[in-house]
């Protein structure tokens, strides 16, 4: 996909994400908001896969039972999972690997972050 006049690369866009360091993923993914529920199973670096569940906004994780369905590093994960990059595009950069096409689909309708309001007048 490609850029714009002011950011020449998607990279760019990723970028400009926040900056953080999960120092452990499934704490952090467990605190975060999501938008709708799904299930997911996830393998970051060379750790064991785990799969996150969220019903009603609530997240759990717990030991995957088979193979994971999506692959990626802990880097990718917070930037992802935190706002500064859409796992489709991670994909494309080849930092995600999905068991298919329909595995990265949910993931990435799971990981979207749920529309931010803020009653702060600014």
């Amino acid at each position: 996909r490609g850029g714009t006049a002011d950011v020449e690369h998607p990279l760019g866009v990723f970028c400009a994400g926040p900056m953080i360091r999960l120092l452990d993923s499934q704490a952090a993914l467990r605190a975060r908001g999501y938008a709708s529920d799904g299930t997911m199973s996830v393998t970051i670096d060379d750790q064991p896969p785990f799969t996150l569940d969220v019903r009603g906004g609530a997240a759990h994780t717990s030991p995957a039972h088979a193979q994971a369905s999506v692959h990626t590093s802990a880097t990718v994960l917070a930037s992802v999972a935190f706002g500064g990059m859409r796992l489709e595009d991670a994909a494309r950069m080849g930092w995600v690997r999905a068991a298919d096409l329909a595995a990265l689909r949910a993931a990435s309708r799971l990981l979207r972050l749920p529309a931010f309001f803020s009653v702060d007048g600014f």
